[in-house]
Parts: C-alpha cells; structure tokens; sequence
C-alpha cells in the first residue's frame, strides 16, 4: 500500500545517503493509469478475496506525479520518470513499436 511503499523509499534513500548517494531505479504503474480488469483479472480477484479472508489487490488514487512529489519529499535529489513507450526506439528496446505500459521512476542522492 502506499504507506508501506513511502517507508521502502525513505530507508532506501537514507542508506543511499549513508553510503556515496546512488541511484533507486523501480517500475511502476500508477493503479489510476492501469486498464480496468477484464474478465480473467476480475476472476483472480476474486480468487484472491477467497484466499486471502476477502483482501483484493491494492488500488490507490495516486498519480505520478503524487508518487514523484512523495519520493522527493522522502529526500532523493533527483526524481526523473520514463514512459518506456516514448523512449523505447531511442533506447534501442525490443519492440518499439508495440504500446507497453511500464513507467521506470529514476530516484538519484547525490554526494
């Protein structure tokens, strides 16, 4: 949940912190953006309510920006965002062409 990702990101900005700075590289796709489950992701959810005492995968409002504001208020210098989509041809990614959804955050301490 979000609370639980703001805590990962403070303690991984801390040791990059204590350490020589570095750089914090994850993907993730904001629950907003994500498409509506069809019919199969609506059966797995529900397979996992059975399983896990009624809880269901984790959705949130935050956007991409809410999640870029929250990593630098957990301290990182620098916080730049990559749509893979529209980096895909200039990277030399398999399959340019292809409509991904992966968004990289890229989250840089500096010394």
């Amino acid at each position: 949940d979000a609370a639980a990702q703001r805590g990962l990101w403070s303690r991984v900005e801390r040791a990059l912190r204590c350490g020589a700075g570095g750089t914090f590289v994850f993907d993730l796709v904001p629950p907003c953006e994500q498409p509506k489950p069809g019919l199969l992701g609506r059966g797995l959810g529900w397979l996992m309510g059975r399983f896990t005492g009624g809880r269901t995968f984790e959705i949130d409002p935050r956007t991409r920006d809410d999640i870029r504001r929250e990593l630098t208020g957990a301290g990182f210098d620098a916080v730049e965002l990559f749509d893979t989509q529209s980096v895909a041809a200039e990277w030399g990614l398999p399959y340019a062409k292809r409509h991904t959804q992966q968004l990289l955050f890229v989250c840089e301490v500096r010394e």
